[in-house]
């Protein structure tokens, strides 16, 4: 017969987790950082800068060839960072579960078991969390820095830039300040800006742009009265610019305030197209995962390639807890070629 502490097992709410699309659907960083895992801790960085194109040099013959620049190639390792939290279930919880059980009531079964996973699946939102924030900010700053540690990307000055007014300002200009990025990209690194990512507020800014709303609508009868719309920038950005746009709006609870991941005003441009990967999720193994199988270490179950969940029963009280796990660090394949621009500073 099933009993209540069966039912909490790490097993358990694994095939809860990976059977509710809830859970499952990816968020976008999980789509463009692809996930892999490793035992050692440190993990490999590469950062290579390609020379810009030029002709080969004119000669006569019998001339001894002329030497060219070489292209740049740096190596060294990044840290990994570690994030666990833990949930307990109580004697009530088990008294509640263990009555539902007794009267055969699959409903109050059901309502029961999916409260208590909904607790335990909490520590593995927050674990996705985690991956998403920092994946974010690793592509927005170049760098991370968690405690005394810090992962650097080696991004350039040059790609990071400023609108030459703020895109609230009547007088800037978007397109202008766009194509000023996909410049500097094409000149610094040979690279071709095809994906932009910003949030709503972002996009807000752009919907009442006076100079975009003119060039939109220009050759219609009323300007001004016409309203521009998401569709109708994001067809701009198609079709002038030659990007897709990808307006992100998730967030995470900052000490009670929510906060997008995403911030206000910033814009993330990336070569590429659709959800083509710009660099990798690297986990390493947990002391959970490792020890997994061993005598009293209670149940272990992994989720999204590398974070682990335990399930440990104590007596006194009785109770079961949940330990989410895991240590990462994003790395970014594409690191010379991602440029941000911040619309709501000018220059």
């Amino acid at each position: 017969m099933t009993t209540p502490f069966d039912l909490l097992q790490a097993n358990y709410l694994q095939g809860y987790w990976n059977s509710n699309p809830e859970y499952t659907a990816p968020y976008l960083m999980e789509a463009l950082f692809t996930p892999t895992k490793q035992k050692a801790d440190n993990v490999k960085l590469l950062n290579g800068q390609d020379i810009y194109p030029a002709p080969l040099d004119y000669t006569k013959e019998d001339s001894v060839a002329l030497p060219v620049e070489r292209g740049s190639l740096s190596t060294g390792t990044l840290p990994t960072y570690k994030f666990k939290n833990s949930l307990n279930l109580n004697e009530t919880d088990f008294k509640d579960l263990n009555n539902a059980l007794g009267s055969n009531d699959q409903n109050l079964i059901l309502t029961i078991t999916k409260k208590l996973y909904d607790d335990q699946a909490n520590l593995l939102i927050r674990a996705r969390f985690t991956r998403e924030y920092y994946a974010i900010q690793a592509l927005l700053n170049g760098k991370l820095t968690i405690g005394n540690l810090v992962a650097d990307y080696g991004y350039e000055k040059y790609q990071s830039a400023k609108a030459t007014k703020p895109w609230t300002d009547a007088a800037s200009n978007p397109y202008d300040d766009v194509q000023s990025v996909k410049d500097t990209a094409a000149q610094k690194s040979g690279t071709a800006l095809n994906r932009a990512l910003m949030n709503s507020a972002t996009m807000y800014t752009l919907m009442h742009n006076e100079a975009l709303h003119n060039t939109i609508f220009t050759g219609s009868v009323s300007p001004q009265g016409n309203i521009l719309t998401q569709p109708m920038v994001v067809q701009w950005f198609s079709a002038v610019l030659g990007m897709s746009v990808v307006v992100y709006d998730k967030g995470w609870n900052n000490n009670g305030k929510f906060e997008k991941f995403i911030p206000d005003g910033k814009i993330i441009f990336l070569p590429g197209s659709a959800n083509a990967p710009v660099g990798q999720m690297n986990f390493v193994e947990t002391p959970e995962e490792n020890l997994s199988g061993t005598a009293g270490m209670g149940s272990v179950a992994l989720f999204d390639t590398g974070v682990s969940l335990l399930t440990k029963a104590s007596d006194d009280p009785v109770t079961v807890k949940t330990i989410v796990d895991e240590k990462f660090v994003p790395t970014i394949t594409v690191a010379k070629q991602v440029f941000i621009l911040d619309v709501l500073a000018g220059k």
